[in-house]
């Protein structure tokens, strides 16, 4: 064994303490930072809130710099000193007797006007009132006894969101969101089988059994495992040649500009995407260092993809094996292949499988159910009324007497028992009556027809009764909300205005804390005691770094702003629809700043225009093309969004268009060719309904 000395050099990429709080900030909303700098108020002894009449302001304060000098300090806090000193000569001119006297004999709430004032605004504001309280004024105005009283209150506190009795518990909610937690992530198994056990917990064996079978694969069919194992498979090999792909344009990126580009529009990408690794295999194909067999294979895999059309079903099954085959469809390899591997089951494991096989032998026929209360699966109106003390044949009087209160139909316990309510009271006929009672699956999907021949009476009656129906209050609470709508609201990080015939930026230092660097209270703190001075050097660098980040965020989000109104300069001059496509990258490169930064920046920031409030990640668009006979052009995704909403507008109510016809209008009317998959997901995104639900027969 032998000892040597070397000498050796490295570079290391080292983020200083202020560059840490620079990112850091950068990226906080403005509610964020707000509360960011009132924490470092509370924390650092040296930083005072400004209180108007104080020296130093954010703005003002900039980065430290060397022309700081002595004087200029001396000055700043003998102007502080001598505020001070006005200030407390002015609170001891004031007779404190005098005043306390006259503040004892006013009354709470009042407020004192001198001659010819208006009220201040905080003395006339009010906030809306809540459901829950109108519900209790006239409760209050009842005569209902004790009981009954304690009975309405308990009511009143089970209602939802919409006005009804909610008398669902535990585990009925809990598989809500189960279920809502599913549609959100198709390849979660643990959710399935968890959703199977509530299932079972409350004596839905069926439902039970079909999950657990969905967990363990089993409830597919031998043709469906066929088609799935054949799309795993040449999932898997595209994905492999699609990789071989990348790695050849990643060696070949140092040397061949072409390939540098489609480098770096893989990383931007972050997932690997088809339309990426198709202009990949352009860009080595054109250079010639890869094999025609790879890229001929993978552009055969991707087009093959093509030919797998959407089943019907609302099956959890289906559901993702769609899911699977639109990620293909659009390149999303990896993702498509987890969706697939749930389809088939190929994520559990072998004691897995056992344990869900188990449990869907133990669900027999034969097995009791648990009970109502057993299953605490909802508690019924009787259960309410014992919990109160009131007699249960009286709950029932109660509650429709409380369905009659102001909005008519709350406190209901469903829509149809909401809308039977208001009809009865408004005297509506023994058909609308019966509509309500006998024929809400069909109403909600105007299966009109179904509801004339079983009542026995022409369609046009129908149409008729349902017109007046639709009059009626789906949502009682629709009115009341329990959030005070006005202390909602976003507040711009910079504005857009027209000054002339260009747009200008500005910053909106409105509402945030102002604070500055108290340099007398530094030097009395610091006194002799080392210690004391390390800790007051230490936090007058943080007060220092803080107050240079907040200048360099401020200027960073105005820098970005301008270039993203230069470079969408149309969307601004003539409005929507007019969105150009633009990538981080488009930003970033003039600017010459990073993509993560300029994303940091974009992220939860706002801008106010004469257009309206965006925030400012809205601007960045993927391209869509347009081709027309006069022109070919690149277009924005929101664009197209834009293009379906007006669409949509226009449409024929009795006629409205399906998505393959909207597909063909943009083709036909705008030279714009999407898939029907993404027109239905603009429409998504745009909360329009589907044209079944749009449809309106008169």
């Amino acid at each position: 064994m032998e000892i040597r000395q070397s000498l050796k050099q490295s570079m290391n990429l080292v983020m200083t303490p202020q560059l840490q709080q620079a990112i850091r900030l950068l990226q906080l909303s403005r509610a964020e930072l707000v509360e960011e700098i009132r924490r470092e108020l509370e924390s650092n002894p040296v930083l005072a809130e400004d209180d108007g009449q104080t020296a130093r302001v954010l703005r003002e304060a900039g980065s430290p710099t060397e022309s700081d000098s002595a004087s200029a300090m001396s000055e700043r806090i003998d102007a502080s000193d001598l505020t001070k000193r006005k200030e407390d000569e002015h609170v001891n001119d004031i007779d404190w007797e005098a005043f306390l006297e006259n503040r004892s004999q006013q009354k709470v709430g009042e407020v004192r006007l001198g001659e010819g004032e208006a009220p201040p605004i905080e003395a006339t504001y009010t906030r809306a009132e809540t459901l829950d309280e109108h519900l209790r004024f006239q409760l209050q105005t009842s005569d209902f006894t004790e009981r009954e009283r304690d009975f309405a209150e308990l009511v009143i506190a089970n209602l939802d969101e919409k006005g009804f009795l909610d008398l669902r518990t535990s585990y009925d909610k809990s598989i809500d969101e189960l279920i809502e937690s599913i549609e959100g992530d198709l390849t979660a198994k643990l959710l399935v089988y968890n959703l199977g056990v509530f299932f079972e917990n409350v004596g839905r064996f069926d439902e039970a059994r079909d999950s657990f079978k969905r967990f363990a694969g089993t409830d597919l069919s031998a043709e469906e495992t066929k088609e799935v194992d054949e799309l795993t498979a040449l999932a898997k090999q595209a994905l492999r040649d699609a990789l071989s792909v990348h790695a050849e344009v990643m060696r070949l990126s140092e040397t061949k500009p072409p390939a540098r580009d489609v480098l770096a529009m893989i990383r931007e990408s972050k997932t690997p995407n088809g339309a990426f690794y198709r202009a990949a295999i352009g860009c080595v194909r054109e250079i010639g260092r890869l094999s025609a067999d790879v890229s001929e294979r993978l552009e055969t895999a991707l087009r093959s993809f093509q030919e797998y059309m959407p089943r019907a079903g609302r099956e959890l099954k289906t559901r993702t094996r769609n899911r699977a085959v639109d990620l293909l469809q659009d390149g999303l390899l990896e993702s498509a292949i987890a969706h697939l591997a749930r389809v088939s089951a190929l994520d559990v494991e072998p004691h897995e499988k056992l344990r869900a096989l188990g449990r869907i032998e133990s669900l027999s026929d034969n097995r009791p159910r648990p009970s109502l209360r057993e299953s605490n699966n909802a508690v019924t109106l009787e259960e309410l009324a014992e919990q109160t003390g009131l007699d249960p044949d009286d709950a029932e009087s109660v509650l429709a007497e409380m369905q009659l209160w102001d909005p008519l139909g709350v406190c209901s316990r469903n829509l149809q028992e909401c809308l039977r309510v208001q009809a009865t009271v408004l005297n509506y006929d023994e058909l609308e009556l019966a509509i309500i009672e006998r024929h809400m699956g069909n109403l909600e999907k105007q299966n009109y027809g179904a509801i004339a021949k079983d009542l026995r009476v022409p369609v046009d009656d129908v149409y008729e009764a349902v017109k007046a129906i639709r009059e009626l209050e789906s949502t009682p609470a629709r009115n009341f909300s329990n959030t005070d709508d006005k202390s909602i609201g976003i507040t711009p990080d910079v504005f857009v205005i027209r000054d002339g015939d260009k747009w200008v930026v500005q910053d909106n230092d409105r509402g945030m804390p102002r604070f500055y660097l108290n340099e007398a209270l530094a030097e009395q703190l610091r006194g002799n005691d080392k210690q004391s001075q390390k800790f007051i050097d230490e936090k007058v660098r943080n007060a220092l770094y803080l107050l240079s980040s907040l200048e360099k965020r401020r200027k960073t989000i105005v820098r970005v702003t301008e270039k993203i109104v230069e470079l969408q300069a149309e969307f601004f001059d003539i409005g929507g629809g007019n969105l150009r496509p633009m990538t981080l990258k488009d930003v970033a490169i003039p600017l010459e700043l990073h993509e993560s930064t300029i994303s940091r920046v974009t992220t939860s920031k706002w801008v106010h225009t004469p257009l309206g409030l965006f925030e400012l990640k809205y601007f960045f668009n993927s391209s869509i093309r347009r081709e027309t006979s006069e022109t070919s052009e690149d277009i924005a995704s929101e664009s197209v969004k834009v293009a379906i909403k007006r669409l949509v507008e226009a449409e024929d109510k009795r006629k409205p268009y399906s998505d393959e016809d909207i597909v063909k209008k943009l083709r036909e009317d705008a030279g714009i060719d999407i898939a029907r998959r993404t027109v239905a997901k603009y429409r998504e995104e745009l909360r329009i309904l589907s044209s079944t639900k749009r449809k309106k027969l008169f």
